[in-house]
């Protein structure tokens, strides 16, 4: 399919015309495989490239940004938790969850509404509540077979709580056999507890503990072997939900990618209304996570409702083109064509490649 023939058949402003005519018409290689990063930080962790998958539920995407209890875990007793917000769920948190896995089965332990109990500023989470449990499945490759669960703690019913308190409850309340944490992690009230006091209330409760050292990006790992890093630069340098962030912000697809250990995927909710045959056309107020800057991407595209981790194959997958520019989403196979005549409901999943121009 020649892109000049479907910029003409679809309802996008004049300006965007010329930029995707600019794109060179090849067809883009698909990661089919996982990927191996050797590591040079103690804690070797293997960055993933993702498999083609849409383990989504159309249900939970309307609800948006609706916080869930986890993925289905409704008690986590004899599990070893690990502390953390979560949001990105990059290669950081990874580490964290196959430390968990060593222990026992693995729980992702983070709190729900802390935004609204804080007041921080409403803002989409950088992966979809409803494209959670994929990545999750993927971790488990590296977590020995286990799938980590998620189980969130209201933030309201804790945030007074003493450190002692804290890990009180997670021995005698949700009885769990072990915790993990990063190092520079804090709890407790107005974060008075650190990873020391984690490791000593822990062993005062017989529970199972294990701090795990910063998990840095390539360019600060090699700079901290050659003793060229700074205690500053190297938190700068830690892997952290802020960084993918800020990574997206900038279309720096390349290092969200390093930062998350796969493709970040976008996901769109959208309506029969929305699509044609040869591109779908929305707001970015669609997007149900962190969508990039402005600018035309390389993506790998997938348009369903209701397409299981297991079912997924190849076959639902084909290379395209994300264009954002003045909140407007378009989105253009390569090759082949969308669905059409689609009634209701419908998500549109969009690994991110690589950005080709602004």
């Amino acid at each position: 399919m020649y892109l000049t023939g479907m910029i003409h058949a679809m309802p996008a402003s004049p300006s965007l015309v010329p930029i995707f005519e600019r794109v060179p018409h090849r067809s883009l290689q698909r990661c089919l495989h996982i990927r191996g990063y050797t590591s040079r930080n103690t804690m070797e962790v293997i960055s993933l490239m993702e498999k083609q998958s849409t383990d989504f539920d159309s249900k939970s995407a309307e609800h948006r940004l609706q916080v869930e209890n986890g993925t289905g875990a409704k008690s986590i007793a004899g599990s070893v938790v690990a502390l953390g917000k979560f949001d990105a769920l990059h290669i950081g948190h990874r580490a964290l969850a196959i430390q968990a896995s060593r222990m026992g089965p693995p729980v992702l332990l983070s709190f729900s509404g802390m935004a609204e109990v804080l007041q921080w500023e409403k803002r989409l989470p950088v992966v979809a509540s409803c494209d959670r449990k994929r990545v999750m499945k993927l971790w488990s490759l590296l977590c020995g077979g286990k799938t980590p669960q998620e189980y969130h703690l209201e933030f309201a019913k804790i945030r007074q709580l003493s450190p002692y308190a804290f890990v009180e409850r997670l021995a005698k309340e949700l009885m769990v056999k072990g915790v993990v944490a990063g190092a520079n992690y804090r709890f407790g009230f107005k974060a008075a507890g650190d990873a020391s006091d984690l490791v000593q209330l822990c062993g005062k409760f017989g529970l199972q503990v294990h701090i795990v050292n910063p998990v840095m990006d390539e360019e600060s790992k090699l700079q901290e072997e050659s003793k060229e890093l700074e205690t500053d630069s190297r938190e700068m340098g830690q892997v952290s939900s802020t960084r993918v962030r800020k990574s997206l912000a900038t279309g720096d697809i390349k290092h969200a990618t390093e930062l998350l250990g796969r493709e970040h995927r976008l996901i769109l909710l959208i309506e029969g209304s929305d699509v044609n045959s040869q591109v779908v056309h929305v707001q970015t107020s669609n997007a149900l996570n962190q969508f990039p800057t402005d600018g035309l991407y390389r993506a790998r595209l997938c348009l369903g409702v209701g397409i299981s981790y297991e079912e997924a194959n190849v076959t639902n997958w084909m290379s395209g083109l994300l264009k954002i520019e003045d909140k407007h989403v378009l989105v253009s196979p390569e090759n082949g064509c969308f669905p059409t005549g689609l009634i209701g409901k419908s998500l549109v999943c969009i690994d991110l490649q690589s950005r080709i121009s602004v």
